[in-house]
């Protein structure tokens, strides 16, 4: 079963998928290109256009597979941890964004009104650039005044959750349901 973006598990289970399937586009590719080259002769016939053709969405898959795979997930662990006190925030989990310099794998983001905030488990993450990458993009699609910090340290994190979640209970929220959606469509 394929999992939702910005579910638990989803690079896990889209690495799976993105192997097979660019495995099969690749074999049927080759299968076509081979078998049509026996039967009429010569390479100069439509399924090798065909074939040449359908190379560049294999291609495609083929670098997603390879991105999947080096996109790492929320540890078991840190998934555990965090959804004791993810309470009635909303959260995604497994974003890996991609900018010009840098990539930054987020284990998990929650949002709340005006407050964003992100967990590395990406010892290589730098954190900043992050924040302002994300500060931008959101800025970008018509979101400003938004407070974006990442954390590298889980205890932190969950504190900050603990906190957002006090200020859910005293009301006031505004929906967040388009910030999740733009994190889900910048993220890999």
């Amino acid at each position: 079963m394929k999992k939702k973006k910005g579910t638990y598990g989803y690079y896990r289970n889209n690495r799976i998928v993105m192997t097979v399937l660019s495995a099969a586009l690749l074999g049927g590719d080759l299968v076509m290109f081979f078998v049509s080259k026996n039967y009429f002769g010569t390479t100069k016939n439509l399924f090798t256009i065909f074939a040449v053709l359908v190379c560049l969405p294999i291609a495609m898959a083929i670098v997603n597979a390879f991105m999947n795979f080096r996109a790492r997930g929320c540890s078991e662990e840190a998934h555990r941890k965090i959804s004791e006190h993810e309470g009635k925030l909303s959260c995604l989990y497994d974003l890996y964004l991609t900018s010009y310099r840098e990539n930054y794998a987020l284990s998990h983001m929650a949002v709340y009104a005006t407050t964003f905030v992100a967990y590395t488990e990406d010892p290589k993450c730098l954190t900043k650039n992050g924040e302002a990458h994300i500060r931008t993009m959101m800025a970008n699609n018509g979101h400003k005044g938004i407070d974006v910090k990442i954390f590298t340290d889980i205890n932190k994190y969950v504190n900050r959750l603990d906190a957002m979640n006090r200020q859910l209970d005293e009301g006031g929220a505004k929906d967040e349901t388009e910030i999740l959606e733009l994190m889900k469509q910048i993220a890999l």
